[in-house]
């Protein structure tokens, strides 16, 4: 069984005297993990305290695998970690690329050539091998740092937003991939809240004021917002006409979209059966949706 374990860790930039991730303590077992928060809330130096780039400013981090607690430079063995910029060295192929990360990631030699070849295959980068890492497209670059991340198997996987620049199949499959591995591995995925779906049997965290939060399960949120969330497409001047009474019908507006000549609105029924009187559908919760849920209601209570 695997886990990874917080103890009491906080993290800072360099020359910042207040932490950006406030003292946490936080067990995780394998599961794929969504961190939310705002821009600037610390989702990368939290992932980058976490691949043991950025030391910890208090507290411990380890690796509980097969009943040995891995700590220090041996954790980072056991973690692969793509960041959200892509980072390379302009003159070298894609292969030439890979083959110094296995080197660095000790994988034994013989193993090197098949292993590159699986990764490469199933993150979309076949036929890939001779070109030059700068004429990489940013879609290209993105998946690069996915495989050079997976390449030596790790066991806690961190990935800054690595479904940006994928165009809807590149989400699907690799939607598919994170929630396969997370059934072994601790994946843990900042994510810029969207419209997909909020994909069940996955985790969410919350960073909020320098606060981690959670983990939650995906279904019990699933759940609580099954049926409750509504969406609205009326003209500019009837949001405007409208808006302060969706408080005194029971809504609690989660987003407003502003479009050429009308605005769409994304509420929450706080009592079931609250219907607005507005024009509406019932629709299933976005990722988004919870994360307007979280930081708007549940961090409020």
């Amino acid at each position: 069984m695997i886990q990874l374990r917080l103890h009491d860790v906080s993290f800072r930039q360099p020359d910042v005297a207040l932490p950006v991730i406030r003292q946490t303590s936080l067990t995780l077992a394998p599961g794929l993990y969504y961190l939310f928060g705002a821009n600037g809330s610390g989702k990368s130096t939290l992932l980058k305290g976490l691949a043991g780039i950025l030391a910890p400013a208090s507290g411990n981090i380890s690796l509980a695998r097969h009943n040995q607690v891995i700590e220090g430079m041996e954790y980072k063995l056991y973690t692969g970690y793509a960041p959200q910029e892509a980072s390379y060295y302009n003159g070298l192929t894609v292969m030439q690329y890979l083959k110094y990360i296995a080197g660095m990631r000790l994988i034994p030699a013989p193993l090197i050539a098949s292993r590159i070849e699986d990764v490469t295959r199933l993150l979309g980068l076949t036929g890939m091998g001779k070109r030059r890492l700068e004429l990489l497209s940013v879609g290209q670059k993105k998946r690069l740092m996915l495989v050079q991340a997976v390449l030596a198997d790790p066991d806690l996987l961190l990935l800054d937003e690595p479904l940006a620049h994928a165009d809807p199949h590149e989400k699907e499959m690799l939607s598919e991939w994170m929630s396969e591995g997370g059934r072994e591995k601790v994946i843990i995925v900042a994510h810029h809240p969207s419209e997909r779906k909020v994909d069940s049997n996955s985790h969410i965290l919350f960073i909020m004021k320098g606060q981690l939060m959670g983990p939650y399960s995906s279904n019990e949120l699933i759940t609580e917002l099954d049926g409750r969330i509504v969406s609205c497409r009326v003209p500019k001047l009837v949001w405007e006409q409208e808006k302060g009474n969706c408080r005194h019908q029971g809504l609690h507006v989660l987003s407003v979209k502003y479009n050429a000549d009308s605005v769409e609105v994304r509420m929450l029924m706080e009592i079931p059966g609250s219907m607005p009187m507005l024009p509406y559908e019932i629709v299933s919760p976005t990722m988004e949706d919870v994360f307007m849920y979280f930081q708007k209601v549940l961090a409020q209570e």
